[in-house]
């Protein structure tokens, strides 16, 4: 029975509340999976009233998330054109790039876009990062520099469940991925400042190779390159919404000498896994 009484609204709306509240005391079961699984159709699955809601259950999912800084100050300061186009700019690259990098899923929330990728994909996910934060810094932030519009990234790594909830429909569905991931890298990236990357460390852990922990060296006419570390750590442990104590931020973007060639070296540490 439930507790909402027929004059408190409509009898339409009680019937869709008491058929979820049905759903709900049938429980729950879910797959384990390594992968982001290449099949939709079988994967986001559509709700079925009279059988147990199944979950998917994906292992150590790393998750990009990319944030329009000072979106507020461009709604204010911007006639709503030049709103719209931000917003087509900053979005559909992002969807785009994340695209093009392969990420296995990707959708939009609120002012940001979030990329997923697996957990033997670190390499691209952080080349995916990287590729934005350059597009951001060069060409996006420059065009509303007046506004101090950016942008913000943050990056983590956990297990996920997944469902497709909704109507029927493939206009309909809304995917649910519940789980740490999407919700500490949209968190990292409010913290992050400075047009800088900030991931967590049990996403920060993948990395042993110089490529992504050094600089390339070359310092751009300087007389003595030199190699140094591209990340910082960042004590978060006074931040009650992150569930660990480190996050590590990159500031650099991709060199303009040997950004192509870092980029592609990285995306073969990735095959060769």
């Amino acid at each position: 029975m439930t507790k909402i009484q027929d004059s408190q609204m409509p009898s339409c709306f009680i019937e869709v509340i008491k058929e979820q509240i049905s759903i709900f005391k049938l429980g729950a079961s879910h797959q384990d999976l390594n992968k982001i699984p290449e099949d939709k159709d079988k994967f986001l699955l559509h709700m079925q009233p009279d059988k147990p809601v199944r979950w998917f259950k994906i292992s150590k999912v790393i998750c990009v998330f990319v944030d329009m800084k000072g979106s507020t100050q461009l709604t204010i300061q911007k006639e709503v054109n030049d709103v719209a186009k931000a917003y087509q700019l900053f979005t559909n690259t992002a969807i785009k790039l994340f695209n093009a990098f392969n990420a296995p899923y990707i959708d939009i929330k609120g002012d940001g876009v979030f990329a997923l990728f697996n957990s033997d994909q670190p390499h691209r996910a952080l080349a995916s990062a990287v590729t934005f934060k350059t597009f951001c810094h060069l060409e996006f932030a420059s065009r509303f520099r007046d506004t101090g519009t950016d942008c913000h990234i943050g990056i983590d790594q956990h297990d996920v469940l997944v469902r497709a909830l909704g109507l029927r429909g493939d206009a309909n569905n809304n995917e649910v991925w519940a789980g740490k991931p999407v919700n500490m890298a949209s968190k990292l990236a409010g913290l992050a400042v400075d047009n800088q990357i900030l991931a967590s460390e049990r996403f920060f852990k993948n990395f042993k190779d110089d490529l992504a922990l050094k600089s390339c060296g070359c310092k751009q006419g300087s007389p003595t390159p030199e190699k140094v570390d591209l990340w910082k750590p960042v004590d978060v442990s006074n931040k009650d919404f992150l569930d660990f104590n480190t996050a590590y931020k990159l500031l650099p973007n991709w060199c303009s000498k040997h950004g192509k060639d870092t980029c592609n070296a990285l995306l073969k540490l990735d095959e060769n896994n």
